[in-house]
């Protein structure tokens, strides 16, 4: 191979959109590679970039880094342990504590990827996003199926209603309640669907919700933010809201679609019950790892 550069990409360069996904790839323009909170780095032969690491800046303001590709054809010369170095090495200059990454664990080349994180120091990844998706008609076989938990929470005041019938009162209570609830709060959560979105009751009153936006395929549902208080979690208040979320997905979008549910990697308790009781419905698992980078200064 011939002499390799490794240098910060200050101009668009379409040849660089080729290392990508398309999905990356659209942030190369001349706005973004001027904008503060984007930077990329790029390893160019004499003739053509063959490799390139991307960093972005998120809304807590931490830096991920966001991509490293090499070309097929110049891989396993160190090119992409370079390009971490040479983030790392920038992330430096700019006085950056950490940097950290995100990884699909059934993306393609998972392993090699891995491999490439440890070489170059980071810390080993760590679960941080488990997201099922399965069949809406699960939900008719659940509500069979868990007919007693349903009974039992009825006993105790458990009622859903729709999350676009709550009137000013239950928007104080629910405001309260969305404190200190991180991504799980409504106001996160944009273009809710009414016909799959919850609001949970005890005896009437608000005490969390379940909440529906549009998937990232077609005919899929998606629900990002799932609550009930402290006091009644772990006692199957939300999954009985998520059944009940998923049949009003049935009964208003129709039963050929699919739900996708999430939950955080810290969230074990959610983590073994969806393993546990809603993996014989999965038709798809995905999973996310966090990784790590202490910056030396």
């Amino acid at each position: 191979m011939s002499v390799l550069t490794i240098a910060p990409v200050t101009a668009a360069d379409d040849r660089l959109k080729t290392l990508t996904y398309p999905r990356f790839a659209e942030y190369l323009t001349p706005a973004a590679l001027a904008a503060p909170w984007f930077h990329v780095i790029a390893a160019t032969t004499a003739t053509q970039p063959v490799g390139m690491a991307m960093l972005i800046q998120d809304a807590e303001s931490s830096w991920r880094l966001m991509s490293v590709a090499v070309s097929a054809q110049s891989r396993r010369n160190g090119i992409g342990l370079a390009l971490m170095q040479a983030a790392a090495q920038w992330a430096a200059t700019r006085s950056l504590p950490t940097l950290y990454s995100v990884h699909g664990g059934e993306m393609r080349g998972v392993d090699a990827w891995q491999g490439l994180l440890d070489r170059a120091g980071w810390s080993p990844p760590v679960l941080c996003l488990l997201s099922l998706t399965g069949h809406a008609t699960w939900a008719t076989e659940a509500r069979r199926e868990w007919d007693d938990l349903f009974v039992r929470l009825a006993a105790s005041g458990f009622t859903v209603t729709p999350w676009c019938q709550r009137s000013v009162e239950d928007e104080a209570i629910l405001a309260h309640l969305a404190v200190g609830t991180g991504r799980m709060a409504p106001q996160g959560v944009t273009d809710v669907l009414p016909g799959a979105s919850l609001v949970i009751r005890e005896h009437g009153l608000p005490v969390g919700w379940v909440l529906a936006t549009t998937g990232t395929q077609p005919g899929d549902i998606y629900y990002p933010a799932g609550y009930v208080t402290r006091r009644l979690q772990r006692m199957g208040w939300l999954v009985a809201a998520l059944v009940e979320a998923c049949l009003s997905q049935q009964r208003t979008y129709g039963a050929d679609g699919t739900c996708s549910f999430q939950t955080a990697g810290d969230n074990r308790a959610m983590q073994d019950f969806m393993l546990r009781r809603l993996d014989k419905w999965t038709i798809r698992r995905n999973t996310h790892y966090q990784s790590s980078k202490t910056i030396s200064p």
